[in-house]
């Protein structure tokens, strides 16, 4: 048994060094089929083929983070579409653009008036808010005028909005006139402008009494003041007469001195001091 191995040990390799060619280029075209084999089975797609297959749609969710886009502009925008107003009620319609997005929140609307020209520069009378609109969603905005006068309604867009954040509807103009009087309130009228003439009626009469009694009060008195002036106007007249005859009687002693001896004129003069003493 181990002679015979020996023997074929030996025949293989007096084989392989006479076909030492042939051996080693099989030996090479089988590492070349190799290697494109496995080239092959690495680049083609590998596809798994099922006898009953479903198809299952759906998404998963990877993830979301706060970019703070719900601080910034919503993409919404507002624009007044119409308006209208009479002596009962003004309206005016706004509506959010058909090409823009859904309003996150509402927005603030405010009614102007003026009784003439332009309200933008009038006053402001009353405010309220436009509720969150959706895309072409629209919204009526009322107001109960209490006066005659222009009047526009005024509405805010939403915040960040590239215009000017603000819009006017066009003028409304309204001319009314006073309400008729029902007939409760002409009897009422009517009522009262009796009372006031009665006051006034009354007010007048007592000034005539008044009037009356004054003058009836300034009669006496009228006569008394008319006594008194003619009793001055007596003394007064005495006085002056008194007067003229004292300077009479004077010039008299004066001729007469003048006439007289020394001793004479003396005792005259005597005689007039003391009937000026008298009199004083």
């Amino acid at each position: 048994m181990g002679g015979g191995v020996i023997i074929r040990l030996t025949r293989l390799r007096r084989y392989r060094k006479q076909h030492w060619a042939y051996i080693l280029s099989m030996q090479i075209g089988l590492i070349f089929l190799g290697m494109v084999v496995g080239g092959m089975t690495l680049t083609s797609p590998t596809n798994a083929y099922f006898n009953d297959s479903e198809k299952v749609a759906m998404t998963i969710p990877v993830g979301s983070w706060d970019t703070g886009e719900d601080d910034k502009w919503d993409k919404s925008s507002l624009k007044f579409i119409s308006q209208k107003g009479t002596c009962d009620e003004l309206a005016a319609i706004i509506q959010n653009g058909k090409d823009a997005k859904a309003m996150k929140g509402p927005v603030k609307y405010e009614v102007y008036w003026i009784s003439k020209g332009n309200p933008k520069n009038g006053s402001n009378l009353a405010s309220g808010q436009i509720p969150a609109l959706q895309s072409g969603g629209k919204h009526t905005l009322t107001y109960k005028p209490e006066k005659s006068g222009n009047y526009m309604f005024k509405a805010y867009q939403r915040p960040d909005h590239p215009g000017k954040g603000e819009l006017w509807s066009e003028a409304i103009t309204i001319s009314c006139k006073a309400p008729a009087e029902t007939e409760k309130e002409k009897s009422g009228k009517q009522q009262e402008e009796a009372k006031s003439n009665d006051s006034k009626k009354a007010k007048a009469a007592e000034n005539n009494v008044k009037s009356e009694s004054n003058k009836s009060r300034s009669a006496p008195d009228k006569t008394q003041t008319a006594e008194k002036s003619s009793d001055e106007k007596q003394v007064t007249e005495s006085k002056d007469g008194s007067g003229d005859k004292n300077q009479e009687v004077k010039k008299l002693n004066k001729e007469e001195q003048s006439k007289a001896p020394e001793g004479e004129v003396k005792q005259d003069d005597n005689q007039s001091i003391q009937q000026d003493t008298t009199k004083k």
